[in-house]
């Protein structure tokens, strides 16, 4: 599916390869919340698990192993919490120039729109003017005959009726 509205026909595909990337806007709307909840659910693991570090400490249990496996998920969530965040504000500045193009060439298209309507009401315009000089014509055409057809005239000039 092409625009084909914009004298540009790369700026036309260029905005269609955004919208078909990242699907359409409440798609990507609802990525960003998917995004959002994990990243809440991220954190609120991490803190479970940084309160259960706490409570092994508290409790003085040297239990070394399930240590080191709360730390390694801690950091894993940690990490996972980063490249979600990240993928988010990438996501949020591919909707932010979508929409910006987006907005350009809405603004273009009114332009547009507005210059056809202005060349529309000119020619309507001319028409009405070329249509009243046609009838002057058609008018003057008629005066003519009855002017050459009066007897005056024929009178007055001779050397033209016998031209005719």
């Amino acid at each position: 599916m092409e625009f084909g509205i914009f004298e540009n026909k790369d700026e036309s595909a260029g905005i269609w390869n955004l919208f078909e990337t990242y699907a359409r806007p409440e798609d990507i709307s609802n990525l960003i919340a998917d995004l959002r909840n994990q990243q809440e659910q991220n954190a609120q693991h991490i803190a479970r698990l940084s309160q259960q570090v706490v409570r092994l400490e508290e409790a003085g249990d040297a239990r070394e192993g399930a240590l080191e496996r709360l730390q390694a998920q801690f950091e894993e969530r940690s990490l996972h919490l980063q490249r979600s965040t990240e993928d988010l504000a990438l996501a949020r500045e591919r909707f932010a120039q979508t929409h910006e193009q987006l907005q350009g060439k809405s603004i273009s298209l009114a332009s547009y729109e507005g210059h056809a309507r202005e060349l529309t009401q000119r020619l309507c315009g001319q028409l009405s003017a070329t249509k009243k000089l046609s009838q002057l014509l058609v008018e003057m055409e008629e005066a003519a005959a009855l002017l050459r057809s009066s007897r005056r005239w024929q009178i007055a000039n001779p050397i033209a009726v016998l031209r005719a």
